[in-house]
């Protein structure tokens, strides 16, 4: 009897060293390794020791600000996040990485439901209609598109603006069941809704047609911030569309069928898994085949790349593009180069200082410019007016 209850104390004793041991060595790692300033993977500063309180608001907010230094710096982050992303998907909503957060089935999404974060622009405000305009901006921002459409046609050039929507806003179900939405509208609806009523600046709306696309078909990736060539196929039709009432004789828009698409596993990380070092994991690429179109010549120079700008020719295309887009317009730009004669892609928000350069160089036929929904809300810039450009 005494033999038994001595094996118990001694196995008891080994699985508290062993328990201490695991919770203890990403603590004792954390003091012994050297913090970094950079991820790769996250593509972000991580946040560094914050310095001791000095005033009652430092002391406040210090709490919060050691919480993210530690989400960033704490010892074997990458193995065990990797471990925690499997294990614990479908039983709570945040990451390790204050960036990317937890769905419903395994489905991962850039930004933090916490009210307080506002990294990456607060795309879950988006989603819970509380990242809004008020009043005042909205109209300042709707006259702002509105005088940059109006100069632009007096260049004899036609302006198309479009919101590629948030990942949130077309699979808000694979949300964390805790989100909810907070209000009637959205920024989106707010913006679009009120360019609609109140101006003849041409907004194509995407949401429509990826909502219903969706019902028999993924139009986003699932590990990934952005739509695939599937959504963007459809994106880019809607623009197309556009296009062609504004342009006489440009490229007749064209919606690809489903049965013109490869649907390709493939095992390529997407940037959402690559920031939570999320291990091997297959995901389907939609990749339409693009037979009877040109393909596209690059253009681009050593300046151009430097500046972010990409140009290319299309012998079978028609017209000429100016397309201000940021990641988004990657898919896009798939589509656009083999539909335009001449494309030419900088990735940024446009403002007039920018616009008066690039149209003196290209003179371009159509000015399309697209910005993700999680921007939203934000004021156009009327940096370079013509008035104050020399």
């Amino acid at each position: 009897m005494q033999r038994v209850e001595r094996t118990t104390s001694i196995v008891s004793v080994v699985g508290i060293a062993i328990f201490l041991i695991a919770i203890s060595a990403p603590l004792v790692r954390s003091v012994l390794k050297q913090d970094q300033e950079y991820s790769k993977s996250e593509k972000r500063l991580l946040a560094q020791l914050p310095s001791p309180p000095k005033n009652t608001d430092e002391l406040v907010s210090y709490p919060n600000r050691f919480d993210d230094y530690y989400a960033d710096q704490f010892g074997y982050r990458k193995k065990l996040n990797s471990r925690y992303i499997k294990l614990m998907s479908y039983f709570t909503s945040r990451s390790a990485v204050k960036d990317v957060t937890l769905g419903q089935d395994g489905w991962l999404f850039l930004g933090s439901p916490r009210p307080s974060n506002k990294g990456n622009d607060n795309p879950f405000g988006d989603a819970r209609h509380i990242e809004i305009y008020s009043q005042e901006d909205l109209e300042v921002a709707a006259a702002q598109l509105e005088k940059r459409r109006d100069w632009l046609k007096s260049q004899n050039i036609e302006y198309i603006y479009t919101v590629a929507p948030n990942k949130h806003t077309i699979y808000f179900d694979k949300l964390p069941k805790n989100i909810k939405k907070e209000g009637p509208r959205s920024g989106t609806d707010q913006l679009l809704g009120y360019l609609k009523e109140n101006t003849d600046v041409t907004v194509v709306d995407l949401r429509p047609a990826l909502l219903e696309k969706r019902k028999t078909a993924d139009v986003y990736f699932k590990y990934d911030t952005h739509w695939n060539l599937l959504g963007a196929n459809l994106a880019q039709y809607d623009i197309m569309l556009a296009v062609n009432k504004l342009v006489p004789d440009s490229y007749p828009a064209r919606l690809f069928e489903d049965n013109e698409f490869e649907f390709r596993a493939i095992d390529k990380p997407g940037d959402l898994s690559a920031m939570v070092q999320l291990e091997k994991h297959t995901e389907v690429h939609p990749l339409p085949r693009l037979r009877g179109l040109c393909l596209p010549i690059d253009r681009s120079t050593e300046q151009d790349l430097a500046k972010m700008r990409k140009v290319t020719t299309c012998d079978k295309g028609r017209k000429s593009a100016l397309v201000y887009r940021d990641s988004f317009g990657d898919s896009l730009q798939l589509y656009f180069s083999r539909q335009f004669e001449v494309a030419t892609y900088v990735w940024k928000q446009s403002d007039f200082e920018s616009l008066y350069k690039e149209i003196a160089i290209r003179k371009p036929d159509v000015v399309i410019e697209e910005v993700v929904e999680r921007v939203l809300p934000y004021i156009p810039s009327d940096k370079g007016f013509p008035e104050n450009i020399e």
